[in-house]
């Protein structure tokens, strides 16, 4: 049900890594302050909800390759793009999760967001557990994060044990049996245009 609010704090709650020397659990935390000041910080309330876009996408850009995430998303679909598609698509779905996240978390009290001990699943992943608490549901996130020659990134994120990636994997691969790339920018310009989206909002 809260796949646009998880999509969305996927990116702006898991903005990570500046340098492969930085303490992910630490950027993360990070991260996730300068994300939510935005939105719930000193002045919030008299800035538009375009400035505030502006603004977080802004925010998690400045650490954060979120080409990473959408590309394992889409998945061997991928190959189907032509160059111009490819870009296309990257900047349509990086618009409409960030408008879908801000339109679903507007009228909504700050959320609390508890860490938990990060796992070491490899040399070069670590998985960082918390829980997001909002006024009618407690979500559980998993971060999941590589090392890569950028620094620590993001690559998944486990949303009350359902991965994202695979989530939305799913989703594209069904597009794609009966679809074409033309639809799905067509689809997605459908979605950054509609005057408000709510958390069930899907591809």
């Amino acid at each position: 049900m809260y796949k646009a609010i998880l999509a969305g704090l996927t990116i702006l709650l898991g903005s990570t890594v500046a340098s492969a020397s930085a303490d992910p659990v630490e950027e993360l935390k990070g991260s996730v302050t300068e994300a939510v000041e935005v939105l719930y910080g000193e002045g919030s309330e008299a800035k538009s909800v375009e400035l505030k876009r502006d603004e977080v996408r802004a925010a998690f850009e400045k650490n954060y390759n979120m080409d990473i995430i959408i590309r394992r998303a889409i998945g061997s679909n991928w190959r189907r793009l032509t160059e111009e598609e490819q870009t296309r698509v990257l900047e349509l779905i990086k618009a409409v999760v960030l408008k879908a996240y801000i339109d679903g978390m507007e009228g909504r009290a700050r959320p609390e967001i508890r860490y938990e001990a990060a796992v070491q699943l490899g040399e070069h992943r670590l998985e960082i557990p918390s829980v997001v608490v909002m006024e009618d549901r407690t979500v559980s996130l998993k971060y999941k994060l590589a090392r890569m020659q950028s620094g620590w990134e993001l690559y998944d994120l486990v949303a009350e044990e359902i991965s994202l990636v695979a989530n939305y994997r799913q989703q594209f691969d069904e597009h794609f049996r009966r679809g074409t790339a033309a639809k799905l920018i067509e689809k997605l310009e459908g979605l950054l245009n509609h005057e408000k989206l709510d958390h069930k909002v899907t591809l």
